[in-house]
């Protein structure tokens, strides 16, 4: 391990010990000091303390057979900002399960990779104009990657959460924006080639913002671009000029299944 550390992260109950006397000890012995302390919130269950006694206990087994190690992750990086408690509740996991995870990330792989399945046999089409046709959803992932930059920068994790999913949103508008499906029937294949190309490389922009947050789904998603380089050697500075045209695609599976509702 490098020392001293870029950020020492601690519980906000034991600042005591580690913005005074763990400093005091390292300054005794010669050591550096950690360049930032941050001191996180709780979680806390229905809005009271964590507590076996009272039944207020997140049984994290139990979370995870119900939505999975990243829903897990990302809902508490995502509820329980760095300055702050959060509130845990199966409800809240739930809500942002369906809302972020499935609904609107899912959504959009699934139907932005199909549809390259249907219209273009697997293969991201090479747009003549190429990105600077992309308009409104080029214009939306530079920004929403300049935002989550500076989120990650400040340890703003939550905002850098929510930077992934509004891309994500903003995608699945484009998708109904440009309808891709009347652009095949009316044989615009120029303008389908262009929408395709976009959302593909939007996709695999999302790949590479959300391995943080749900760091196994970001390489199955990754993985959907077998001629990409490796996941671990692209970097974040790469984004703005990521190109997967000309690139065959795997078939998009369900990134996150809902449960069947109970038979009437």
């Amino acid at each position: 391990m490098a020392w001293p550390a870029d950020l020492h992260v601690i519980g906000k109950g034991i600042t005591r010990l580690h913005c005074a006397l763990w400093p005091a000890m390292l300054l005794s012995a010669n050591l550096a000091l950690p360049r930032l302390v941050w001191a996180h919130g709780y979680v806390q269950w229905g809005g009271a303390k964590v507590s076996k006694s009272t039944g207020g206990a997140l049984s994290v087994d139990e979370a995870i057979d119900r939505r999975g190690v990243d829903a897990l992750r990302y809902f508490l990086l995502r509820e329980v900002g760095f300055a702050n408690d959060g509130d845990f509740t199966w409800e809240r996991l739930d809500a942002r399960y369906n809302a972020d995870l499935a609904d609107t990330l899912g959504n959009l792989v699934k139907r932005s990779l199909d549809m390259i399945h249907r219209y273009r046999g697997g293969t991201v089409p090479r747009d003549a104009a190429g990105r600077a046709a992309d308009g409104p959803l080029e214009e939306a992932a530079c920004e929403r990657a300049a935002a989550y930059q500076r989120a990650m920068d400040g340890y703003r994790l939550e905002e850098g959460a929510a930077q992934c999913v509004e891309l994500a949103a903003r995608a699945n508008r484009y998708i109904q924006e440009t309808a891709p499906w009347e652009l095949a029937k009316a044989g615009k294949d120029a303008e389908l080639d262009r929408v395709l190309a976009a959302l593909a490389r939007t996709v695999a922009r999302l790949a590479l913002l959300t391995r943080p947050f749900i760091p196994a789904t970001a390489r199955a998603i990754w993985a959907l671009f077998p001629e990409a380089p490796a996941l671990d050697t692209v970097l974040l500075e790469d984004v703005p000029g990521l190109d997967v045209r000309g690139q065959r695609i795997a078939k998009p599976p369900i990134l996150f299944p809902k449960p069947k509702a109970p038979a009437a």
